[in-house]
């Protein structure tokens, strides 16, 4: 039925579908104007009447059926990480041997043999970074192969959106002391920057590339083959790209521009060269997000031709030549001037799709472009991929963020925008631990991270990650751009754009990542979580010394050259680390706080926690160790010695004292060497108070469960308990318009109400609300409004009264399905579901493990059980399927 809901005004940022990009002033030549750092990103602003009905925003993509469009991830690993093809330790993935191929041609079958069952048709198979594939799904399938033995997750498609001015520079790049000079190939220094990176390949997941931007011009593909580290040749007039790297390696790429089956519209396989070495393009499966037609005011090409200037921007920041920009810009290059570029475009303009209201379709990169890019950039071979696009900042297990896991086991160094959702806390994205998350900040010097840029902390990972990783300029950048304003002619003069966001920070690490890969190509040590923990060791201060903003620091190239020491999160670690946030991947669970990051966070803190990190040396040496956090006692060694090439441990136990519980506390670990060099630091932060779980699950009507609980002070401990029987409601919702479960009685006392709603169509955007009844007047005292069609919304110790859940239809065509679950929790219900010791006699600095226990459950319901120790943060919640 509809409800109207009382709303006067919404407004809201594009969080999950935002531009990693704030602001831009597009010219031909140079422009003296400065970009605007407090500018907004591109936002849709829905109103609402002032009787309250419902908000309305610019329309989505026209829908053709009810079917949904969703990604299905298979159980067994893909090839990247599978025990017989991985990459060897110390090692890359071998993306051409007979043992890869038959893995992947083994995947393929399973898959369909999958789909067969499920009467499913496949859009496109995941091989190498994902095992999967993508199809449009009715709710019955979706549920169907939930249950499949062999699916691990179906996950509906997301759509995401792309999120210098003489940086080099600033960051100590140039001149014949920098660090251009000591990265070229080889061992005598580059006369030149054209060789700084030489032999590294930067791939580029993005809007495209204008390949005739004098950032990307190069001497022409060989047409004979060569080993010469760092020469891309072609024996196939383009249809196949091959470069030797400087780690032995061989880059594979194609340059024909073809889209599937689509005609390849303004390009030619000759527009690739010595620098522009690959470009493919990755349109979305789903028909019902249909690619905007060219035209002469906002043309997008079925080729990976960039219509946004995005994907040019971000490459040529990266990894662009050396070229003059004109007046008062002058002449500057990427920042891995001799690297070579591979571009993937991932985003399209689409029909019906603007949110921003300014008559120009927006551009969306949908998560199986971008899945499908990545397994191939995987095969291809690139070293380093840059992600200057919009992703989750609550959640480490959607399929990009597993696709990038998987690259990251083969050898391939992720780096991903931050997001410019800030200053608020938690509005960071990209929040895994194998991708090098980055901030925005000045291009001159290291002062102030911006405004704009997303911060920390995260909840993902039980907030015992800290995001971002680093700072890097993303303020005011310049670098090429696309002739628009020159009718879109592939001879026009080269255009270059001041932008910023952090879009334009991500490519400053995603190049300076490329160069110390060039510098230790041949050094097993330097892996890629390596090389982030180098540069992060090794930074610097912004204004502000919160890790929440800034990450470690503001990057010092120079100082990442030669660190002395390194830490390595090998992929083991991370497959651990994946199957504690519920990805199976057969292994024992390892918490995020003893990933061996360059960065440590203990995010519930009871008593005595020991955190571990494990270093290798670089150069023979001893470091003394000096660590401070606010609150806390830290004991630590008063310094650690290694040899080079060999590992060294470092302890800490943290103990609080007068940490107030609940706050975070921030500080760091410092390492100095005692015979010169630059010191080393960790950032760390610890959140004081009582410490349990957070949500679990288990199935069975009867069963009992262990958990950890410790608190800073000493006592008898007796926590709330209550359990609540799911009740499972289909609906349909329209454009605009409201939908409402039937009423829920709350008794006095409840510690709990919760809604979870889950959409048969990811494309939809649907927003929860629960609302009260006062009198004859619905009261909305709750709501879940993000750019998703899932939403949870929970409210704590609601009052006792009558309540409803109401869903909205906030951007759908035609009608939106979705299935909302609902848990009114109810305390006293000992008999079903309690815990055992029922008090606990908890000391400071001590673990304690109680059991809950529950009983008597019907059979095939779903069941949430609740329990809450008196000064805990947060409450454990147990899903129990029977």
């Amino acid at each position: 039925m509809p409800v109207p809901l009382p709303l006067a005004r919404r407004s809201r940022i594009v969080a999950a579908g935002a531009l990693a990009l704030l602001v831009t002033a597009p010219a031909a030549a140079a422009s003296t104007s400065a970009t605007n750092p407090s500018a907004a990103s591109p936002s849709a602003t829905p109103t609402a009447t002032a009787q309250g009905t419902a908000p309305t925003r610019a329309t989505g993509p026209a829908k053709s059926t009810a079917r949904g469009h969703f990604i299905v991830t298979l159980k067994a690993p893909p090839a990247a990480v599978a025990p017989r093809t991985k990459a060897p330790k110390g090692g890359r993935f071998q993306s051409t041997s007979a043992a890869v191929r038959d893995h992947r041609a083994s995947l393929e079958t399973t898959q369909r043999a999958v789909a067969a069952r499920r009467s499913v048709a496949i859009e496109r198979q995941f091989t190498v970074a994902t095992n999967g594939f993508s199809a449009r799904l009715d709710a019955g399938q979706v549920a169907a192969l939930r249950s499949d033995p062999e699916v691990a997750a179906v996950d509906p498609v997301q759509r995401r959106r792309p999120t210098v001015y003489q940086t080099p520079d600033a960051l100590g790049l140039t001149g014949t002391s920098g660090v251009w000079a000591r990265v070229g190939a080889g061992s005598t220094p580059p006369t030149s920057a054209a060789t700084a990176g030489r032999g590294v390949v930067v791939g580029v997941l993005d809007t495209g590339v204008w390949p005739e931007n004098a950032s990307f011009t190069g001497p022409a593909l060989g047409t004979a083959t060569t080993s010469t580290v760092g020469s891309a040749y072609s024996v196939d007039r383009g249809a196949t790209t091959t470069l030797t790297k400087a780690d032995g390696g061989t880059f594979r790429g194609s340059c024909t521009g073809a889209v599937g089956s689509n005609p390849v519209e303004v390009w030619t396989s000759a527009l690739c060269n010595q620098k522009l070495v690959s470009a493919r393009a990755f349109p979305t499966g789903d028909p019902d997000w249909r690619k905007t037609s060219p035209s002469a005011g906002n043309p997008d090409y079925w080729s990976p031709r960039d219509n946004d200037g995005h994907g040019t921007h971000t490459a040529s920041t990266a990894a662009g030549r050396e070229v003059d920009m004109g007046g008062a810009w002058g002449r500057s290059a990427g920042i891995a001037p001799g690297a070579a570029v591979a571009a993937y475009k991932v985003c399209w303009d689409f029909d019906g799709v603007d949110q921003d209201r300014d008559g120009i379709n927006d551009n969306y990169c949908l998560d199986d472009s971008v899945v499908a890019a990545v397994d191939q950039a995987v095969l291809d071979g690139v070293d380093v991929l840059n992600y200057s696009i919009s992703g989750s900042s609550d959640r480490v297990t959607d399929p990009v963020s597993l696709a990038f896991q998987r690259a990251d086991a083969a050898g391939v160094a992720v780096v991903a925008a931050g997001s410019n959702d800030g200053p608020r806390a938690g509005t960071v994205d990209h929040v895994a631990p194998w991708v090098t998350t980055v901030a925005a900040a000045s291009h001159t010097s290291p002062i102030a991270v911006a405004d704009f840029s997303g911060r920390g902390p995260t909840s993902a990972s039980g907030s015992g990650i800290i995001k971002p990783d680093l700072a890097a300029p993303g303020v005011g950048i310049v670098a090429g751009s696309v002739p628009w304003r020159s009718g879109w002619s592939t001879t026009a003069p080269s255009v270059y754009e001041n932008m910023s966001g952090t879009s334009m920070a991500s490519p400053h690490v995603a190049g300076l990542t490329a160069l110390l890969e060039a510098r230790h190509a041949r050094e097993a040590a330097w892996t890629p979580s390596a090389i982030r923990s180098a540069l992060m060791m090794t930074s610097v201060d912004t204004t502000t010394t919160d890790p929440f903003a800034q990450g470690a620091g503001y990057v010092a190239p120079a100082a990442a050259l030669d660190p002395g020491l390194l830490l390595d999160a090998t992929p083991e670690d991370m497959a651990r680390f994946a199957q504690g946030q519920g990805v199976d991947t057969g292994r024992t669970p390892l918490d995020p706080t003893d990933l061996n990051l360059a960065s440590i966070a203990v995010p519930l803190q009871g008593g005595d926690v020991r955190v571990t990190r494990r270093f290798t040396a670089t150069r023979s040496g001893t470091w003394s160790v000096r660590a401070s956090l606010p609150g806390y006692v830290v004991t630590a060694p008063a310094s650690i010695t290694a040899t080079a090439g060999s590992p060294v441990t470092l302890s800490l136990v943290l103990r609080p004292s007068t940490a107030t519980n609940g706050a975070w506390a921030k500080g760091r670990v410092m390492l100095t060497p005692t015979a010169g060099g630059s010191t080393l630091h960790l950032p760390i932060v610890s959140r004081s108070g009582f410490s349990q779980p957070g949500e679990l699950s288990a199935t069975g009507r009867s069963g009992r469960r262990p958990i950890r609980v410790a608190s800073p002070t000493s006592g008898r401990f007796t926590p709330v308990t209550g359990l609540a029987a799911g009740r499972r409601d289909p609906g349909t919702v329209s454009q605009g318009g409201t939908w409402a479960t039937p009423s829920l009685t709350v008794a006095a006392g409840s510690p709990l109400l919760r809604g979870d709603l889950v959409a048969a169509n990811g494309a939809d955007d649907l927003d929860l609300y629960l609302q009260r009844l006062d009198g004859s007047t619905w009261t909305t005292v709750g709501a879940a409004e993000t750019e998703s069609g899932d939403e949870t919304l929970d409210v704590g110790s609601p009052a006792a009264g009558t309540y409803r859940f109401v869903v909205q239809g906030y951007a759908v065509t035609g009608t939106a399905s979705f299935t909302l679950e609902s848990f009114a929790v109810q305390s006293g219900r000992d008999a079903m579901f309690t815990v055992n010791p029922r008090t606990s006699l908890l000391t400071s600095g001590a673990t304690a493990t109680p059991w809950l226990v529950w009983q008597g459950l019907e059979p095939s319901r779903v069941y949430l059980g609740y329990v809450r120790y008196p000064t805990s943060a947060r409450a454990t919640l147990l899903r129990i399927a029977t």
